[in-house]
């Protein structure tokens, strides 16, 4: 299943720049921002922007009553003591990340990191690296996959969480097309 993900989203982004251009109702980003056109109905919302839209973002949506989450955060490509993060930092990242957003604590090795997609640094001009990891136990269980893009001010995080019995029942072609139409802009 890991192995579906990553193909998944290696096709998925090596389409995604010479995609048409929508917002996903996250127009309060400045900046560089990455946005995913043609979300549908979500159960649920988050958005959060800090100073003025010009800091941090973070915009996430849940289908199907939690089924399938996708999100996008924006965070400094530099730690608090002004050293650049960079790919080798990847699980690192995911680690912070997810235990802010979910209260919830992910051991590193059981992160599997790849620090270069080539393919996807050709596309998008920076360091590209990819997570796969598993959350929860038993019935709370979800399969992970993150993308991190590191540019000279952002490291941006694509997030996919789903429930690993359900995403046969979902419809895979729909949720490729949201990652397929993601595309890198400056506002």
């Amino acid at each position: 299943m890991k192995e579906f993900i990553v193909r998944f989203f290696l096709v998925s982004f090596a389409i995604a720049l010479f995609a048409t251009s929508a917002r996903a109702g996250d127009s309060k980003v400045k900046g560089l921002w990455l946005e995913i056109p043609g979300l549908p109905e979500a159960s649920s919302t988050s958005f959060n922007v800090q100073s003025g839209g010009e800091g941090e973002a973070y915009f996430e949506r849940n289908f199907d009553g939690g089924i399938v989450k996708i999100s996008i955060e924006r965070v400094y490509s530099e730690d608090r003591n002004g050293d650049a993060l960079v790919p080798g930092d990847t699980g690192k990242l995911t680690v912070k990340l997810e235990s802010l957003r979910e209260n919830m604590e992910i051991a590193l090795e059981d992160i599997e990191i790849t620090e270069s997609v080539e393919n996807l640094e050709e596309i998008y001009s920076y360091p590209v690296a990819t997570a796969v990891y598993a959350t929860g136990e038993g019935e709370y269980m979800r399969e992970n996959q993150d993308i991190f893009i590191f540019t000279d001010e952002w490291i941006f995080r694509i997030h996919l969480s789903f429930m690993p019995d359900c995403l046969e029942d979902y419809d895979g072609d729909e949720m490729r097309g949201w990652i397929e139409n993601m595309r890198m802009v400056d506002r």
